[in-house]
């Protein structure tokens, strides 16, 4: 990776923020002697850690060594309150892989994702001790709203983890590129994969995940190896108590953090702790959450009192300088900075000397923008705070502005000096640029530069404004009007016929053509329409002369009109064998298809792969109306972009394979369906391969697409299409929240159709499988019973090959369960079929 790597440590510096750690450290302080501190020895790392963890694939690079020093040294403490947790945790986790069957070395994993910190966010989204993504966690039944988080609690998240791992080993077969996957996800091997063709090492391929992720695998070597060797380095872990004695309560009110811990006087980050579930600092109405043991008849003696504290948090702003002095356990105090224009954290980190993870963790960042107007909480050494707040003066509106006193009005004439605009400061003997933006936190040397117009070199006695004026409307409107006035200028001196550069002619519009342009003249091609029809005279050319007759009197050409085809014959449909009535079945069809028991089909091949359904949104809807019928139609379960008509949520383990890609090697038969494609949620395997005893679940959620056409919000029928599934599946179908249908479908080698029937068009309907081997997905139709179904294969760009490709028994099969009436191909013909003489 060579020397630029950045090391990443946002997960322990998340972590040495929270309550218990901080609390375990200020006791550290006062208890403990240094001990003895051992240098790492990484010479024979990897035989090392391969015989720390021999169930696991190991690896050891220049990456895992900078870890392993720096964690083993330089931030040595750190660690020891990571494995202080770690040895808290480690008997729940232990307990579930033994349960679920699973190496226990993996209990290593949430050590590298989330420092062991139950509280821990990425910016991607996922969170917990095991950092688990939305879709995984929702799929294994935990909990995830805006005001509760259940991938926070450490049992939950345990179990839900092991599942998730088992689930993966089972797909890859290969516990490296299980772990790689749960790390960073099956997508991100998948990339890197195919970047270095097919590797399954650990060292080969975490190189080319996305930067989220790539340092995981390098933290877990570091934090085995440093774990497994706590002893012999003397690093003693912490006494850290993340899981602290709690009583249970239960509100009928909604309740604040700040509240209650303003109340009660505790910190907010212990509460926090021991209610790691509730999202936003708040414990919504009739929760059960958790108080310190002991405190359960506090909190009931001090409700009303909380209450009020409550409202009163509600109705009064809490301003930087009314917020009571907060401390970290190593004594840095909170300032509250006000972001400015072109402030970033990098640059706000500089300035007060922290680390851009520790400014994320403290505002629960989940990624680096910020705007200006934000406020941060810093802490800062209590010196350096005192400092920011000598600095500070409160604006007309309230917010606080690092500056010094202002300049008295009237000092300066003609200038004025709202402190809300800008402060001016007197530049003294021995001052520099440098020297002045010190004394003015969130200023720097180049700022002044620019905003004073000018150079590094001051004098005394001068004036240096240090915050920028504010753009009004007056001089928006000034400007604008130099600008209109100079392209006058410019209009007026140029000549009015323009100038010439060469081949190049630049011209001005004048004001009156810009305010007063002139209306356009049609040209009457009535003269050329009363040409006569049966010859046209034009000049010589290279044209055939099979059609034209040559009069070599003149060097003109007549074409004899007479030996051309009628027009009507030059223009028309082609019809096959049948003529012009094989289409009068299908219109009379249509006339009838609004009282018919059943939708008439039509299938259109060709709207683009990029478009999703638009093109046939149109014309399905325009049918519809005049003719009858609802929904979008049939559709695939996963698709490359999403469907213009119809929303769809899927579980994350569906995967696609369609007759325009090449099919995988595990993938021996053309089996496609009428849509091109089909799905499945386990992988293909060999008829030799035996199946594995782990139950997959899949659910395909599909909800009326409210930017649609209205008609094809609305659907009174849901038909799946799927077979070929070596084992029995479970096949559930939720309506609303209701289960409505739950049965078995034994092992198939055929294509099977089942159909649900609603009352109305449903809100939401789910169909959940579940089964040891997924069966061929070929497509899900929602759809009226009558009128007109109109469907979309997204083809555009195919050569027709696509339907030679498909096994024709099952297409034909599928279009006899359609009662297809209608098939438009709107292919490209990109290459001809080679022809024989016969």
């Amino acid at each position: 990776m060579g020397s630029s790597w950045a090391q990443s440590t946002w997960r322990v510096d998340s972590l040495m923020t929270t309550w218990p750690v901080r609390l375990a450290v200020e006791e550290a302080r006062h208890t403990s002697t240094p001990g003895v501190i051992r240098a790492v020895d990484t010479r024979d790392l990897y035989a090392q850690l391969k015989s720390a963890v021999p169930g696991i694939p190991v690896f050891a690079d220049s990456n895992v060594v900078r870890y392993v020093n720096l964690y083993g040294e330089p931030r040595r403490e750190e660690f020891r309150a990571l494995l202080g947790a770690a040895q808290h945790y480690f008997p729940l986790i232990e307990g579930e892989l033994a349960r679920q069957g699973l190496p226990k070395d993996l209990k290593y994993l949430p050590m590298a994702m989330s420092a062991m910190n139950n509280l821990a966010g990425s910016p991607s989204g996922e969170a917990g001790l095991w950092m688990l993504n939305y879709p995984v966690a929702v799929r294994h039944g935990l909990t995830v709203t805006a005001d509760r988080d259940e991938r926070r609690d450490a049992r939950l998240a345990t179990i839900t983890a092991a599942r998730h791992l088992k689930e993966l080993h089972t797909r890859y077969n290969d516990w490296g590129l299980a772990i790689m996957a749960f790390t960073c996800g099956p997508a991100n091997v998948a990339r890197a994969q195919g970047r270095t063709n097919n590797s399954t090492d650990h060292r080969t391929l975490y190189p080319h995940f996305n930067s989220g992720h790539r340092d995981v695998l390098p933290l877990l070597m570091a934090f085995i190896h440093l774990s497994a060797h706590a002893k012999e380095l003397g690093i003693e872990p912490l006494e850290v108590a993340p899981m602290e004695a709690t009583d249970s309560l239960r509100t009928e009110t909604e309740l604040r953090f700040a509240a209650v811990a303003t109340t009660l006087g505790m910190p907010v980050s212990r509460l926090r702790a021991i209610n790691p579930v509730f999202c936003n600092d708040r414990v919504p109405a009739y929760e059960t959450f958790r108080l310190p043991r002991g405190e359960r008849d506090r909190f009931t003696q001090l409700l009303d009192s909380i209450q009020r504290v409550q409202q009163q948090l509600r109705e009064v702003p809490v301003l930087a300088s009314s917020v009571a002095t907060e401390r970290t356990a190593d004594g840095r105090e909170a300032i509250h900075y006000r972001v400015r224009n072109g402030d970033y954290l990098g640059r706000i980190a500089m300035r007060f000397g922290v680390k851009v993870s520790q400014i994320k963790t403290w505002n629960k960042l989940r990624n680096d923008r910020i705007s200006a107007g934000d406020r941060l909480v810093i802490y800062v050494p209590a010196s350096q705070r005192d400092r920011y707040e000598r600095h500070t003066v409160k604006t007309t509106d309230g917010e606080p502005t690092n500056s010094t006193a202002p300049k008295p009005a009237g000092t300066t004439a003609g200038r004025s000096t709202s402190v809300a605009d800008h402060i001016w400061y007197t530049v003294q003997a021995g001052d520099s640029l440098y020297a002045i933006a010190q004394r003015f936190p969130g200023v720097e040397a180049k700022d002044l530069m620019e905003l004073n117009g000018i150079s590094a070199n001051i004098k005394p006695g001068a004036e240096a404004q240090d915050t920028r004026r504010q753009m009004t409307p007056a001089r928006v409107l000034a400007f604008l009007c130099a600008v209109l006035l100079v392209l006058a200028l410019i209009g007026q001196l140029l000549p009015k016929d323009g100038l010439r550069l060469g081949s190049l002619e630049l011209r001005f519009p004048s004001a009156r053509e810009v305010l007063f342009p002139e209306k356009q003249q049609l040209v009457d091609i009535g003269d050329i329409l009363a040409l006569p029809t049966d010859s046209v005279t034009m000049p010589m050319d290279t044209l055939a002369t099979d059609t034209m007759a040559v009069d070599t009197a003149s060097t003109a050409l007549v074409f004899d009109a007479s030996k051309l085809a009628p027009l009507e014959e030059r223009i028309k449909l082609h019809y096959p064998a049948g003529g012009k009535t094989v289409l009068h079945d299908f219109f009379a069809a249509l006339e009838s298809a609004g009282s018919a028991s059943k939708p008439i089909r039509i299938l259109h091949y060709g709207d683009s792969q990029l478009e999703g359904d638009r093109i046939t949104a149109y014309v399905r809807n325009k049918l519809q109306t005049q003719f009858g019928g609802n929904g979008p139609g049939l559709f695939s379960v996963a698709d490359i972009v999403p469907h213009f008509s119809v929303a769809r949520e899927l579980s994350d383990n569906w995967e696609r394979y369609s007759v325009m890609t090449k099919k995988p090697k595990n993938q021996k038969h053309d089996r496609f369906g009428s849509l091109s494609a089909f799905s499945r949620f386990t992988p293909i395997l060999a008829d030799t391969v035996a199946l594995d005893t782990v139950v997959h679940t899949a659910t395909i959620t599909v909800k009326p697409e409210r930017r649609c056409f209205g008609k094809a919000q609305a659907w009174s029928d849901c038909r799946l299409f799927y077979g070929w599934h070596r084992a029995p599946i479970t096949l559930t179908m939720t309506v609303d929240g209701t289960e409505t249908s739950n049965e078995t479908i034994p092992a198939s080698e055929q294509l099977l159709t089942r159909e649900w029937r609603f009352d109305g068009t449903p809100k939401q309907v789910v169909i959940t499988m579940k089964g040891v081997d997924s069966p061929d997905v070929f497509g899900v139709s929602m759809e009226g019973r009558n009128g007109v179904a109109m469907d979309n294969i997204p083809a555009r760009g195919a050569a027709g090959y696509e339907f030679r490709r498909s096994d024709q028994a099952l297409l034909s099969r599928m279009y006899d369960e359609l009662d297809v009436k209608l098939l438009i191909p709107a292919i490209r013909r990109q290459c001809a079929p080679q022809l024989e003489e016969r």
